[in-house]
């Protein structure tokens, strides 16, 4: 904020042609910090610096000191004084455990090319008897069984308002990085600010070659990459961050699982250099509200923001429900080499099933209450789906959204009232959804896909972004089963895709890059599925588009792609794009994903292409739903 703004509630409005409006936001002072200094070294911590062949080994050398209970009385003196900061005067540190940070309490080093926390891999001594020569004249510790010490769970751990800075942490044999606790389990979580952190953490340093530190590196290698969490609800990060107000500026991080995860999130991740050995998205979100992801390097993986029904803990607890995530800023970042999982990229929000507990008509409604066509059947699902976007697609009403505050039976209170009040016709979805993203100059090189909102998202701005085989920029509604996650008024403007070839998403063959909109399986389909199945048909009987008012302008395809419309689309405008040395210019089809097409029924609808300029363009309009798009050259 600018300075002198005081504490308080204020109007926003933005100063353009003419003054918009655009709502509120609260200033809130930051919780004082107290800054009495408390040096490890007073508290019995000794810096030293291994000999270069210790250090190379990853072992203890004879001459350094296990710094961990020292510092970590130092924590508890700040802790038990109500915060301050714990100050690393430069040199390496050796530490054999995990640290526990009180709240208020800053760990700050004399910066990050002089300090640095270092969790050896194992506390084994060597004796200089063992040193052979290799045959080239090198000098090396003899190789010893991997003593199959459990890894670290974390390095360093607190319950919330605490800080990391101008330090370097190294780790092996570790299971995470720098965790806080989780909003559910700990009223005060949140608040953690790591600022100019270097990060290097890799489970397999030492055991990718048998003779060189382990006589069994193979078989070590093997055991920890079994029994690494690669994804899931103990998903883990070097960065592993819950709650309000989190900041990570200015570092540098390295991490052979998720650099960072998110739950329940807010803050600003800015100006970090990101990487990986790619098994796992580099940045993971659930549940992210109102998060600023600008400035960043990215390297091995992309930024998904991960919609699975719960927020999880770095221990597997389950929390609150993920049902939604909003107000996502991303811009201006770098993110190359991101061939991850089957659909990372630059960013992807993916959404599991359940996808949401209603899809059919509604009755009536009156103020912010909702009568449904039918009784909703389950267990807790008020407090389970609670923010859940309830959204009108087809009938009276059609195109709003409110979030559900709460349900029972047949009744849906929402956030507020309906600006066209709902009847009989009116159809209507209770779901997951990503709301209000914007996602602005960022520059994608070699992954799946650029930018792709699987699952919908609704009042999204896809603006300026650059593919260099990043793949395609797309929307993709989604149908699971009886329910479906929809799509509405998304902006795809002034993006770029210069070199269309890529993997793609799934990795098994090359192929050219879209920008476009789509819907994976329409919810007719999803009958046929199921009664072929021999289950209980209770998808709906439903026709109409499960996407409905995007916007694709300006947009640039330099070779090998073109603009896409597939599947229960509708009210659709690709205008003033270019697209050159393509197969396709606009492609418009009854097919929007993984189904057999001999079975459906219609396809996108009230589609308006308009001074598109084609070069080198084998077929510059094409698909079998072409017939009901109008072309304006």
């Amino acid at each position: 904020m600018p300075k002198g703004v005081s504490q308080g509630r204020y109007k926003l409005e933005f100063v353009t042609k003419e003054s918009v409006e655009v709502g509120e936001i609260e200033v809130v002072n930051p919780p004082a910090q107290k800054t009495k200094e408390y040096r490890v070294t007073d508290f019995g911590a000794v810096p030293g610096q291994p000999d270069a062949i210790q250090y190379y080994t990853g072992m203890k050398a004879p001459d350094q000191v296990d710094s961990t209970e020292s510092i970590q009385k130092a924590l508890r003196a700040a802790g038990q004084a109500g915060g301050g900061i714990v100050t690393f005067p430069r040199g390496i540190y050796v530490l054999s455990k995990g640290l526990e940070v009180p709240a208020g309490v800053i760990l700050r080093g004399a910066g990050r090319d002089q300090t640095a926390l270092s969790w050896v891999d194992d506390q084994l001594p060597r004796e200089k008897e063992d040193i052979v020569k290799l045959v080239w004249g090198s000098l090396l510790f003899k190789p010893i069984p991997d003593p199959k010490n459990p890894p670290y769970p974390f390095l360093i751990r607190g319950p919330g308002h605490f800080g990391v800075e101008d330090l370097a942490i190294y780790a092996v044999n570790h299971r995470a990085g720098i965790l806080s606790d989780f909003p559910d389990t700990a009223p005060g979580a949140g608040h953690v600010k790591i600022h100019r952190v270097v990060m290097r953490l890799n489970r397999f340093l030492n055991v990718q070659r048998t003779g060189r530190h382990y006589a069994d590196a193979e078989e070590a290698f093997l055991r920890r990459w079994k029994d690494e969490p690669k994804g899931g609800a103990n998903c883990q990060g070097a960065i592993h961050l819950s709650g309000p107000n989190l900041e990570v500026v200015d570092c540098d991080i390295y991490s052979s699982m998720s650099a960072m995860i998110f739950n329940g999130a807010s803050g600003v991740i800015a100006r970090n250099r990101i990487g990986g050995t790619g098994r796992s998205w580099t940045v993971m979100g659930r549940k992210t509200h109102q998060m600023i992801f600008e400035e960043n390097l990215c390297l091995d993986g992309g930024i998904c923001i991960l919609n699975v029904h719960t927020t999880a803990s770095h221990e597997g607890k389950l929390g609150a429900p993920s049902n939604s995530s909003r107000e996502i800023y991303c811009a201006r970042n770098s993110i190359q080499d991101c061939y991850v999982l089957d659909r990372d990229g630059g960013f992807v929000s993916d959404f599991h099933s359940p996808l949401g507990i209603y899809t059919g008509w509604a009755k009536s409604s009156t103020g912010t209450e909702t009568l449904l066509a039918e009784d909703l059947k389950g267990e807790d699902l008020s407090a389970k789906w609670e923010g859940a976007m309830v959204s009108v697609l087809d009938g009276k009403g059609a195109g709003q959204v409110r979030f559900m505050k709460s349900l029972g039976a047949n009744k849906v209170e929402i956030d507020e009232p309906w600006q066209v009040p709902l009847d009989e016709t009116s159809f209507v979805t209770i779901s997951k959804t990503l709301y209000r993203g914007l996602f602005i100059n960022n520059h994608v090189s070699d992954a799946g896909n650029t930018v792709t909102l699987w699952g919908g998202g609704v009042e999204m701005v896809v603006a300026g972004n650059r593919s260099e085989r990043g793949g395609s920029l797309n929307q993709i509604t989604l149908c699971h089963g009886d329910q479906f996650i929809p799509g509405m008024r998304t902006q795809f403007l002034d993006n770029r895709i210069t070199e269309g070839i890529n993997w793609g998403a799934s990795f098994v063959f090359p192929r050219s890059a879209l920008i476009g909109t789509y819907t994976y399986t329409p919810l007719s389909f999803e009958r046929v599925i199921q009664k072929n199945k021999g289950e209980v048909v209770t998808a709906p009987d439903y026709h109409g588009p499960l996407a409905v008012d995007q916007v694709f302008r300006r947009n640039r395809i330099e070779s090998a792609g073109n603009f896409y419309a597939g599947g229960m689309v509708g009210n659709i405008l690709f205008e003033a794009g270019e697209v050159k040395h393509s197969r396709i210019g606009v492609d418009i089809r009854e097919t929007g994903g993984r189904w057999d097409d001999s079975i459906l029924e219609g396809g996108p609808v009230d589609v308006l292409i308009r001074n598109n300029k084609m070069t080198d363009v084998t077929q510059p309009y094409s698909g079998d739903y072409l017939q009901n798009a109008k072309i304006v050259r």
